[in-house]
């Protein structure tokens, strides 16, 4: 029954690679954090960076929110 928001920052290759997955912003609930921490670990592979955006850059770093919610009928 906990809720809050998450914000994991994914360290991704060009081709869309999930390099690393870390915590910078904690929900306040150890269990929410590992969890969305684990799920981008999951994921593991998102679509490849276009060639044309900094073609000279070979990683990148991309802070992403992860909302726990409870919903009730």
């Amino acid at each position: 029954r906990e809720q809050g928001d998450v914000i994991v920052r994914m360290h991704l290759l060009r081709d869309g690679t999930v390099i690393s997955a870390n915590v910078v912003q904690s929900s306040g609930h150890a269990a929410l954090d590992a969890e969305a921490r684990d799920v981008v670990l999951r994921i593991a592979h998102f679509p490849p960076f276009p060639a044309d955006y900094l073609p000279a850059q070979r990683s990148f770093d991309i802070d992403q929110p992860i909302l726990f919610r409870l919903y009730t009928h």
